[in-house]
């Protein structure tokens, strides 16, 4: 398999994804049960729609492993295979720093020290 390294960076970054936005969504109807809701201040305001739209972020991943392929194959001078991997490195640490981002916010806001 000529592109192994981009098929499994990005799977690892799909898993990423679903894993965070499943945690996401379970997290953020957790604590929508247990806040009393409040007219002026929402602490949930950045993390209702990275719950609802997570599946999006999916596109991410799949559009790095086509255009990484697609450079490669024809040559161009930023797909090489070792800036491929760091971009895929890179494109995974964003990912898994937003959805810990995420986790941590939520997890301020149930014990409460927001």
């Amino acid at each position: 398999m000529e592109h192994r390294a981009q098929t499994y960076i990005g799977a690892v970054q799909l898993l990423a994804i679903i894993g965070g936005s499943l945690f996401l969504r379970a997290a953020v109807k957790g604590v929508d049960d247990m806040i009393i809701p409040d007219e002026y201040y929402d602490p949930l305001k950045f993390l209702r729609p990275a719950s609802h739209f997570g599946w999006i972020l999916l596109g991410i991943p799949i559009a790095w492993m086509v255009l990484t392929i697609r450079g490669e194959r024809s040559d161009l001078w930023w797909a090489t295979k070792p800036l491929t991997i760091a971009s895929g490195i890179v494109l995974l640490l964003a990912i898994t720093a937003f959805f810990g981002w995420a986790g941590v916010k939520a997890y301020k806001i149930v014990f409460g020290t927001l």
